[in-house]
Parts: structure tokens; C-alpha cells; sequence
């Protein structure tokens, strides 16, 4: 999701390829996700991107639509015979800013070191800035766990939120802003991404949403269990 104007990019989501050995008549599904929205419609309403995990919505803010956070995307899969073979993660949400620099980029689905078998962590946002304080990122995705929410070192009330852990892989919410400028959601994955710190005062810029990992299943659904081939990642 892109914020505001001068705000920050929404982060790419990942794209992952694997070829897997199935049976005849195994059962193949999937679920396409969709990208987070811009912050300007509502200062509270869900702004995030759904998927098999859905993505963080930007921060609420208390004043002024223009300058919420984006949110995170949700993530895409397929699987076979009810298992789960394919993850990927999507990008967080970038955060809103009333100047041009820095901006609060979101973190891209993590695709980096994909292997069978093998999580590949999200990306970090970018940080924000408020004067003195720092504004941290969301973190991208962990391999076992979910991106922590960045930090706003002047005021823990504006911290983000993790993501979900596996089993869930929900993008975390971006901090809860009182002004404007709030900072962007995590991006879902098969661990989410934590969402983006926000900002105590205005004319600042909140921190990016981190990316959702990726995962690709170490064996075929079939009974040589055979490891799939052509695995490789890139940014969408």
C-alpha cells in the first residue's frame, strides 16, 4: 500500500516458483492475494491486503486521512491434497509523511535463500523520523516467528505491532497515531511482517511495515516424497 503524498512505497510482494511430483487426482488449490490499500479513505477502517495471511493495516491516526499509513498485502499460496506447498510473502505498507525525506518505505516479501524445506525471511521497512526520536521499521518476517513492530524510542504508545508466527502469518498493525503521520502495516507471509512504528508529532514521516516471509515444503505429496526442483525467488 502507498501512503500519503510524500510518503512511502508499499514493499514488493515475493514470487516464488517450485515444481512439485504430485498424483492424478490430488486436489490443487490456491488463493491470489490482494495488495494493502492507501490510508486517505478512514482513519480507523481495515486498510489491509487479505490473502492465505492477511496483511497489517496502516496505523490509525487521529486527524486528517491524507497522511495514514498504507497497508501491508496479503500473502499467496497453493496446495495440494490439503498441504500446503507454496507461500508468499507480500510487502508492507509504507508510511505516511508530510516531507519528501526520509521516506518510510515498506519491506518486500522475503524471497532471498529460498530452498526446499527453507523460510525465506521478509525484508525490514524503512525507518520514519520525528525529530530526536527514532522511528523504527517493522521488521520483516522471521524464519520461525513474526517481524517485530518498530520502535518509537520517545513514546512506546506509538510502537508497532509483530506479526503472526507459523500457523497465522498475519502482517502487524501499524503504531496507533493520535496526529498524523502514521506508519505502515506489515505485509502477510508464512511468518507476517510487524508493522511500522508512528509519530508523535506532525510534519514527520511513520515508520515502513516490514515484509511476510516465504516458504516452500521440503517433499512432494506423494509417497517417494521426491524434493521439488526449480525453486528460486525474486521480487514481484
Amino acid at each position: 500500500g502507498v501512503a500519503a503524498t510524500n510518503g512511502g512505497l508499499g514493499g514488493a510482494g515475493a514470487v516464488i516458483n517450485a515444481r512439485f511430483a504430485v498424483l492424478p487426482g490430488q486436489a490443487v488449490t490456491g488463493t491470489v492475494a490482494s495488495g494493502g490499500r492507501v490510508g486517505n479513505v478512514s482513519l480507523t477502517a481495515p486498510n489491509n491486503g487479505t490473502g492465505t495471511a492477511n496483511g497489517g493495516s496502516g496505523g490509525t491516526v487521529g486527524i486528517t486521512i491524507i497522511h495514514r499509513g498504507g497497508g501491508g498485502g496479503g500473502s499467496s499460496s497453493i496446495s495440494v491434497g490439503g498441504i500446503k506447498m507454496v507461500e508468499a510473502g507480500a510487502g508492507g505498507g509504507g508510511g505516511a509523511a508530510h516531507q519528501a525525506v526520509p521516506t518510510g518505505n515498506g519491506g518486500g516479501g522475503g524471497f532471498t535463500g529460498i530452498a526446499p524445506g527453507v523460510v525465506a525471511p521478509g525484508i525490514n521497512g524503512t525507518n520514519g523520523s520525528d525529530g530526536a526520536a527514532t522511528i523504527g521499521s517493522g521488521r520483516g518476517g522471521l524464519a520461525a516467528a513474526g517481524g517485530p513492530g518498530g520502535i518509537n524510542s520517545a513514546n512506546a504508545a506509538f510502537n508497532g505491532f509483530i506479526g503472526g508466527g507459523i500457523g497465522t502469518g498475519t502482517g502487524g498493525n501499524g503504531g496507533v497515531d493520535t496526529s498524523t503521520d502514521s506508519a505502515g502495516g506489515g505485509g502477510g507471509g508464512y511468518t507476517g511482517g510487524g508493522g511500522g512504528a508512528s509519530t508523535v508529532n506532525s510534519s514527520v514521516t511513520g515508520g515502513g511495515g516490514g515484509g511476510g516471509s516465504s516458504f516452500v515444503r521440503g517433499t512432494s505429496p506423494t509417497v517417494s516424497a521426491t524434493i521439488p526442483t526449480g525453486v528460486s525467488g525474486a521480487a514481484g
